[in-house]
This record gives structure tokens, sequence and C-alpha cells, in this order.
């Protein structure tokens, strides 16, 4: 049958588009209140819990309207497609986008000093459409105590907000159509599984027993009991505690102290987002970190202390991400021939998001609209180039391991653009123009944790598998982009003129106030080639392109190279113990129960997910309401 005789009507509606105006705002405030205010981090894995929950949310609604008036029930298609706006909404809101952002806007000149003579050193060359440079408003946005609703202060932030509200939008535009003229072949020729979006859809369908089934009842009350009991114990502290969350130890004694600290996790929701991905991956991705750690014990044993960052997980991070770029490429060449065969067809098609030859021109429009931005801040245009490129392969690895692997946390801290040249050519060769160019494009550049271009390719596949239209879902996402920045600049704005950014209400590093002394430093101390860096970012490029070959010639090969590049993750040190626990009950299950024992036990880690994230998140909830901060499932 068709995709077209099998598109579902519903779609992206008018009500759900209604329903995201209120929903969106609402969902900035709590992430806000809960990453800047509180040190809990929702955005930091996927699924989002806070999307998970006002789903949940929606579900129990749709129970209460079955009886009373059924034929206002919200569709699969329709919450999917909110779940959809909602996680494109969080992604810009997180503490790794525009919670950096924001501070950004103002610390320039609302944390320059005599002392660190900021104003002397870049002050004069920050883009004053991009920065708010009052010290009138800005002395009101660090005090508090005041209103942002000012005429004064909104003028003051207007231009700037306008000006990064569109670039956000023209960011999310490119990803879309980088992800449509990928989707064909991850999704249908390489048969991708999609891991994340697993849960969603399943709570959603309508002919899913999901919540009648028991396993995942049972995995739903083992991690929602922990949670309340955790919860509990914050009020009453003679109750019993289960050490579920990281817990950090040290040994005095060899071999380990070579490791240094051993942080030990058992995040149960963190185990069925495991359990989930393909067990080779999960093989890999330990033995991987394990080299990783054994690596480092020797620089300390050995005591190559000329090496601080050895053994440069960031450097081999990056190698890896360029090997699977290639990798990506040469898998993928039929396909990228077959578009070029069809470079000719603008006819909309119902089986792809975009004609090929519109997703090409909007990426490429969209790339130089941006590369235009960039230039106008004071980058150079070959640096442009450079940046431009190697923002995008990050984009599109980190995609593929949510697509084939379903990691739920990436944080690739600083495989960065602004790390490979500051490795390859040294600060000290960069123009002052670029190094500022750099400081303020970082809230985009760093720690990946949060990523709009996964949620879009997922976004592609939920509409599939609900049979929405793509263009509906597309249309929802440049508005989940749009009403999600200026949702999140109007909270963020509200609060701080409010309490005082300053005034010890927020944590300081979650509003980015390390971005300039950055550059103060960049700009002080100026840094040349870094060899030991290179031949690292080279090593991880052999190691992936190597374990590429091996696993493209011999067939027993165990190892797979996103394994390699996932087990860089800075998250892998509070994660490594659940990755050994998933893939034991995996290989447990696949081994002695064969495939149909992992496939009815796949309710009950899904039961964990859903368990851990509702009960997690009404303590979060109720956090905001006490103004206190209460037991927090991650990190």
């Amino acid at each position: 049958m068709s995709r077209k005789t099998e598109t579902n009507k519903d779609g992206i509606t008018l009500r759900v588009m209604l329903v995201s105006v209120l929903l969106i705002p609402l969902n900035c405030y709590w992430l806000i209140e809960l990453e800047v205010v509180r040190y809990t981090t929702p955005t930091w894995v996927v699924p989002l819990s806070n999307v998970l929950f006002f789903i949940l949310i929606l579900i129990l609604f749709n129970t209460v309207l079955k009886w009373f008036s059924p034929r206002w029930v919200f569709s699969q298609s329709e919450l999917m497609g909110l779940y959809v706006m909602l996680s494109i909404a969080s992604t810009l809101c997180s503490h790794d986008i525009m919670e950096r952002l924001v501070g950004t806007m103002a610390h320039g000149f609302g944390l320059a000093t005599p002392e660190n003579d900021w104003k002397a050193l870049f002050g004069k060359d920050l883009p004053a459409w991009l920065t708010v440079q009052d010290s009138h408003v800005l002395e009101d946005y660090y005090q508090g105590d005041t209103t942002f609703y000012r005429r004064s202060i909104i003028s003051a932030w207007l231009t700037p907000v306008l000006w990064w509200t569109g670039f956000m939008v023209v960011l999310s535009f490119v990803m879309l159509c980088v992800s449509a003229l990928v989707r064909r072949q991850w999704t249908e020729r390489e048969r991708l599984t999609y891991p994340i979006i697993q849960l969603p859809l399943e709570m959603t369908g309508k002919a899913s027993r999901f919540f009648k089934n028991r396993m995942m009842w049972g995995g739903f009350c083992v991690a929602a009991g922990i949670s309340l009991l955790n919860g509990l114990a914050h009020f009453w502290p003679n109750l019993p505690e289960l050490p579920i969350t990281r817990r950090h130890y040290r040994f005095s004694d060899k071999p380990l102290s070579l490791f240094g600290t051993i942080i030990v996790a058992y995040y149960p929701f963190a185990i069925g987002l495991i359990f989930l991905m393909p067990i080779d991956l999960l093989f890999s991705t330990i033995v991987f970190y394990g080299l990783y750690r054994v690596q480092a014990a020797i620089g300390r044993e050995v005591g190559w202390h000329s090496l601080p960052d050895f053994p440069y997980r960031n450097e081999q991070s990056f190698g890896g991400f360029v090997g699977i770029m290639f990798y990506l490429l040469w898998v993928g060449r039929g396909h990228l021939k077959w578009i070029g065969q069809n470079l000719l067809c603008i006819a909309p098609s119902r089986d792809e998001p975009l004609p090929y030859p519109i997703a090409i021109l909007g990426a490429f429009v969209g790339l130089v609209l941006i590369g235009l931005f960039v230039i106008q801040i004071g980058m150079t245009t070959g640096i442009v180039l450079i940046f431009l490129t190697i923002y995008m392969i990050v984009a599109v690895v980190i995609t593929r391991m949510r697509a084939e692997a379903g990691i739920f946390v990436h944080n690739f801290h600083h495989a960065s653009p602004v790390m490979a040249m500051m490795n390859s050519v040294g600060s000290g060769s960069l123009a002052p123009g670029n190094l500022i160019a750099f400081a303020i494009l970082r809230p985009f550049n760093h720690g990946f944790r949060a990523h709009l271009m996964p949620h879009q390719l997922e976004a592609y596949q939920l509409a599939s598998k609900t049979r929405s239209r793509y263009g509906g879902m597309i249309g929802a996402i440049l508005w989940a982009t749009l009403l999600g920045a200026i949702a999140t600049f109007w909270i963020q704005l509200h609060l701080y003129y409010k309490h005082g950014a300053s005034s010890g209400y927020f944590h300081t590093w979650r509003i980015g106030s390390g971005t300039f002394r950055l550059l103060e430093n960049w700009l002080s101390y100026p840094g040349s080639v870094d060899w030991a860096g290179i031949s690292f970012m080279g090593g991880g490029l052999l190691v992936t392109v190597g374990t590429i070959l091996m696993r493209l010639r011999f067939f027993w090969w165990p190892l797979h190279p996103l394994g390699y590049v996932m087990s860089t993750n800075g998250e892998m040190s509070d994660l490594w113990m659940v990755f050994i626990i998933s893939y034991v009950l995996k290989y447990s299950l696949l081994k002695y129960g064969g495939y149909k024992a992992h496939r009815k036990a796949v309710p009950f880690f899904l039961g964990l997910i859903l368990g851990d994230y509702t009960m997690g998140s009404l303590w979060n909830i109720l956090s905001i309401v006490l103004n206190t901060t209460i037991y927090q499932f991650y990190p």
C-alpha cells in the first residue's frame, strides 16, 4: 500500500498548534527552574523526561475524554506532533544552548571590570547587534529586584533576541534539509532502528497493549518505587535510601589508584534505555571505554606530566567523528549517486520529507546565511568554511549515533570546530575576530548533549510510523523552534530581572559565565599548534577506520566503530556500570531465551524508563513548588 493511501489525515492539526502555544512556554519555564536554578539537567538525556511526562498527562486526559467526547481524543499522530515540538523547544531551552546564550549576550560587558580589562581587550569588537552593552540595563540584569517589562530594557534586548532567533530558525531549517537527504539511506536501506522513539510510540499506539502489559508495570513499579523511597528519604533521613545515583570512589593502593576517581551508578532509566541498544554496540562501547581507562592509568603510571590532557579523549573523539563521516559517505555512495540522478525531480513526494533539489538548495542557502551571519561577527571567510564543515560533521555523526545505537546522552564536550582548529593552528595564529566569534558561538558548540538534528530525523521516522504528513511535521518543527526560542528568552529575562543573575539564586556556571574568561585566555595567552593533540586526532581516525575495515572484511569481527566514538562520551564515566549491567542482561536473555524472551522482556525495560521519568518529574515539580532541591534521578 502506498504512503498516500495510508496517510493519517489528522497530522499536525490546528488544535495541536494551539496546545503547543500553551505547553511550550510552560515546558521552558519548568526546564529553566530545574537547570538554571537547581542542579538538575533533564535535557542531557533523551527521550526527554519532561516531554514524556507531558505526553503521559495527555494520555491520561485522553482516557477521560473517551468517556465524554470520543471525537476530541488526541490521535497518535497528534501526540507525536506535540512530542516533537516539545522536544525541539526543550533542546533549544537547554543548558547547552540557550541557557548559556542569554549569558553570552550579557557577560561581555556585564562582567567587565577594571581588573580584567575586558572592555579594552575585546569589548570594542563585540557586535552590538548580538550583545547587550547598556550598563544600566545590565546592572538591573545582575542585581534583580526589578522588572524586565520596561521600555528601555526591552528595547536593549530586542535586537539581539531577534537576530539570535532568526539564526536558530535558519540553523533548524538547515538540519531539516540534511536530515531529509540522509533519511532514505539510513531508514529504508540500512534499516536503522531508532531506539529512542520506541517508548513514545508504544505509549501512544492505538492498538498497543502497552499500558496493559504486566511486565511494563513491573519495571515501572521497580523504578518508581526506588525513586519514591529516595525522595522520601530527603524529607525523612531515617528512611533507607538505595544508592542508585552516582557515587565517587578513590583508592590508595595500586593498581586501582591508577584509575583515579571511579564513579559507580545504577540509574534504572539508563538500564532500560541502554538495553534497547544493539548488542554489538553495547559490547564495543564497553571494550573501548575500558581501553580508554587503561590508557589513562598507563599515563599516570609512567608520569607523562608533559601531556596534561592524556589520553586526549576529546581529540580521539574528533578523529572518530571524521572516520565515521568517511564511512557514512562510502556506505551511502549509492544513495548519493541516486540523489544526483534525481536532482531535476522537484515534484513533491509523500515518500520524502522534501524533494532532493529543495533539500540541497535549502541546506546550501541556509549555510550561506549562517556563514554571512558569522562573518559579520568577525570570523574570516576561510575559517567560516572550515568551521561550518566540522560543525555539520559533528551534527551528522551524532544524529547517526541516535538513529543506529540509540545512545541517550552524547556529551562530546570539546569535540568541536573550535577544539579542532585550536589544536591545528593554535589561538595565536587566529585573528581576534575569529576568537571572538568562537566565544559568541560557544553555546552551539559546547557539550552537544542537546542537539536539534537527531530530534528532527526521529521526527521524520515518527511521521512515517504514524502515517502523518512530512510537511506538517516540518512546519511543526520550525514553529517549535521559533516559539521555543522566544519563550526561552522571555522566561529567562523575566527571572533574571526579578531575582538577579549574580544574586546567588542561579548557578553561576549554568548561565555561561566562563565563556569570556576563555576568550580572555585565548587573547592574552596565544597558543601554538598542539602536536600531541593532532597526533591523537589522527590516532582516533586510524582506530575508527581500522575498525571499519575489519568489520567490512571479517563478519566475525565483534567491534563496531560507533562503539569507539561513543566510548569517548563524557558521560561514560558515570554510565560504564549501567552499560555492563544492560549488556549482561541482554546477552543472557538472547543466549538462554532467544529472541522471543528478549522481545517479551522489552516492556519491562520500557517500564523502567517510564517509572523513573514519571516519579522523577513529580519530584522536580515539587522542588519548584517548595523552592528547594529534592531527589534527582539524574545525574
